[in-house]
C-alpha cells in the first residue's frame, strides 16, 4: 500500500463516501467489543462498493466486507486496511414472485416489509440480526429453516476480473452455516430470494410466535448468537450445560445462564475475554464428552 492516509481519505471524500478512520470495532459487532478498524466505509449503493473495491485492488489495500457485525469478532488489536461495511446499501425489490434484497438490508426488517405485503419468506430467520448478504454467506439458519432453503439467486462483484455475476443456488455451495462467499474474493451485492404469497395476518403471526420463542429462550446480552456450530447429532448447548459451564466467566465475557450456546458480554468484555473463554469451554467440553465444539462465530485475530 502506497497511497499515505491523507490520499486513500481523499479518494472516499472524492466519491462522496461516508469513512471513518481508526474506527472502534466494538461498533460493528454485536458483542459490543473489539479492537481499532484502520478504515471502516459505507457504501450506499452497489456502485459506490465497487468504486472502493477497485481501487482498493489497485493500491494493493487489503479489504474485508461486514454486514452488521451479528456473527463477527475483531481482536483487540488495529487491523489495516479497509472494511467495507454494508449497513447503508439498502432496498427491496419485489417482482416475480421473487425479493430481491441489498446487501446490507435487514433481515429481519425485510421479512416484516414482505409479510405486509402478504408475502411469505423464512418467518423463522426472522429474529437473526444480519444484514440480507451476511445471512447468504453465512448460510443462516433457525427453527429448521436456512436461507439457503428461500434461496434464488445472488447478484456479486468479482474485484480480480473487475466484473459483475450471478452466482445460482450450485454456485453458492452451501453447507451447514457456510456458502462459497466465506472463500474470500467475492463481494455480495444483493441477494434474491423466493416467496409465497399468504395472508399478511397469519405471515405476522408466524413472526410473532417465533420472536416470542428466540425471547423466551436466548440472553439479550450482547452476543455473538450461538457460538459454537451444532455437532453432528447432537447441540453444543447441551454439552457446555452438561459439563456445568453456565456462568463460567473470563473477565467480562460469559457462558449465558439462559442458554448455553451463548456466550455474552454480562459489562466490559474484551474481545481477548470473549476468545479466553470461548478456549476453556471447547477444552473442558472435549475433555468431558471427547467432542471438540466448532465455532460458529468468527473471530478476526
Amino acid at each position: 500500500m502506497n497511497r499515505s492516509h491523507e490520499e486513500i481519505g481523499n479518494f472516499f471524500y472524492r466519491g462522496r463516501i461516508r469513512a471513518e478512520e481508526y474506527a472502534d470495532a466494538a461498533r460493528y459487532s454485536t458483542f459490543r467489543a473489539g479492537g481499532v478498524l484502520e478504515w471502516a466505509v459505507f457504501p450506499q449503493n452497489a456502485g459506490q462498493a465497487i468504486e472502493i473495491l477497485k481501487f482498493a485492488e489497485e493500491e494493493g489495500i487489503p479489504v474485508r466486507i461486514i454486514g452488521r457485525g451479528s456473527n463477527l469478532l475483531f481482536s483487540d488489536r488495529l487491523h489495516p486496511g479497509i472494511f467495507l461495511i454494508t449497513r447503508l446499501m439498502r432496498g427491496i425489490l419485489i417482482r416475480d414472485g421473487q425479493a430481491e434484497l441489498s446487501a446490507g438490508e435487514s433481515l429481519p426488517h425485510a421479512i416484516a416489509s414482505l409479510a405486509a405485503k402478504g408475502l411469505s419468506v423464512a418467518e423463522e430467520l426472522s429474529g437473526i440480526p444480519a444484514s440480507a448478504g451476511g445471512a447468504a454467506a453465512m448460510n443462516c439458519g433457525a427453527y429448521g429453516k436456512e436461507i439457503s432453503d428461500v434461496f434464488c439467486s445472488a447478484s456479486v462483484y468479482l474485484p480480480k476480473n473487475k466484473n459483475i455475476s450471478t452466482y445460482t443456488y450450485e454456485d453458492m455451495k452451501f453447507g451447514y452455516r457456510q456458502s462459497v462467499l466465506q472463500s474470500g474474493g467475492v463481494c455480495l451485492l444483493s441477494v434474491t430470494l423466493l416467496t409465497k404469497a399468504s395472508d399478511p395476518e397469519k405471515i405476522r403471526r408466524r413472526i410473532l410466535e417465533f420472536s416470542e420463542k428466540r425471547r423466551a429462550a436466548q440472553p439479550q446480552a450482547p452476543s455473538l448468537g450461538s457460538f459454537f456450530k451444532r455437532p453432528p447429532g447432537d447441540y453444543a448447548a447441551r454439552l457446555i450445560d452438561e459439563c456445568g459451564l453456565k456462568g463460567c466467566s473470563v473477565g467480562g465475557a460469559a457462558v449465558s445462564e439462559k442458554h448455553a450456546g451463548f456466550l455474552i458480554n454480562r459489562g466490559g468484555a474484551s474481545a481477548q475475554d470473549l476468545i479466553s473463554l470461548a478456549e476453556t469451554v471447547r477444552e473442558r467440553v472435549y475433555r468431558s464428552t471427547g467432542v471438540l465444539l466448532e465455532p460458529e462465530a468468527e473471530i478476526v485475530l
